[in-house]
């Protein structure tokens, strides 16, 4: 954006994952400013928002230096979560119920503005994924290895939208995972890395 005292870049690729064309990009918002870090948010969202216009699914993963609630998030939390947010994504970790907040999570609800910490204790790692695209999304994060990042790595994993109900027993055949009985398949799955610089682009592998 500008104004930034480090270089601040989100590289993206064109992938394919089961044949199907997808945009994944390894993110890194500004950690010193909030305004910046928001002015950086709403540019990668809109990109995102054209290319899913263009009916390219999307996969943003990485260190958005903002907790859930900020609003740095809510440009990519989809309306849906009833969260206040007002982007297109779901976030693979937002289903997690060992990890929602008090309130507003405490009414029921089934996903939540919240998740596992990955950095201290706090969660400022995110995998999100075009909310048209993908269902099913879910999330863990991994035990902190400090040789590569002084984040822990959110892995992740959902299945294509147009592929049918969710399994629920997963068998691996082939490469890919599917579950007996359904024909749902899973998209490959992803890591949001927490060390953008020392790692390959969020997305499908």
């Amino acid at each position: 954006m500008g104004g930034e005292n480090e270089p601040i870049t989100v590289p993206c690729v064109k992938t394919y994952t089961q044949s199907r064309a997808n945009w994944a990009c390894s993110v890194h918002l500004y950690w010193n400013q909030s305004t910046l870090r928001e002015q950086e948010a709403a540019k990668l969202a809109e990109q995102a928002r054209q290319w899913q216009d263009a009916g390219i699914p999307v996969v943003l993963g990485g260190d958005f230096n903002g907790s859930p609630r900020t609003k740095t998030a809510s440009y990519f939390y989809e309306p849906g979560i009833d969260d206040g947010g007002w982007g297109a994504f779901v976030e693979a970790d937002e289903t997690d119920k060992d990890h929602f907040v008090g309130t507003p999570c405490s009414d029921g609800r089934t996903r939540c503005r919240s998740g596992e910490p990955t950095f201290g204790t706090s969660k400022i790692d995110y995998l999100f994924l075009s909310a048209r695209d993908f269902k099913g999304a879910r999330a863990d994060v991994l035990p902190q290895d400090t040789s590569v990042s002084d984040h822990r790595l959110v892995r992740g994993a959902a299945y294509w939208r147009t592929a049918g109900p969710p399994p629920t027993t997963p068998v691996r055949s082939s490469g890919v995972t599917r579950t007996a009985g359904s024909s749902g398949t899973r998209a490959a799955p992803t890591a949001a890395s927490p060390a953008p610089a020392r790692s390959a682009p969020a997305g499908a592998a």
